[in-house]
């Protein structure tokens, strides 16, 4: 599934929860700007590759493949409220709609007109 885990479904070490938590609000406040994205690592004693393992094994994927598939849930729920799909892009962050309808097919195995035809 598309789905993103939450922290509470499975049990998460303090870093691991708090850089979740991170990427949950950065991408409510600045959901476009995922580059430069930074996991809570400031907050913690853990170097970048050290939490990027942790993550892996608590979350079952990296951090940006998490925020990226967090994006792509918040597009998904645009769906049905935004009629163009440029507005979807915009909305959920991405940098144009062709990164949009790209990520897409990515996560879906579709277009998003064809998986919003479908529904």
């Amino acid at each position: 599934g598309g789905r993103v885990p939450a922290c509470g479904e499975t049990p998460c070490a303090p870093p691991i929860g708090a850089s979740i938590s991170t990427i949950r609000r950065h991408h409510a406040a600045a959901p476009g700007h995922l580059d430069r994205l930074h996991t809570g690592r400031a907050k913690s004693t853990l170097s970048e590759r050290q939490l990027e393992r942790r993550f892996l094994l608590r979350v079952g994927m990296m951090p940006k493949r998490f925020a990226r598939l967090a994006r792509f849930e918040r597009a998904v729920s645009l769906m049905d409220s935004a009629s163009a799909l440029a507005a979807v892009a915009q909305l959920a962050g991405y940098y144009d709609q062709s990164h949009f309808v790209r990520e897409f097919r990515t996560f879906a195995g579709t277009a998003p007109a064809a998986w919003r035809g479908r529904r």
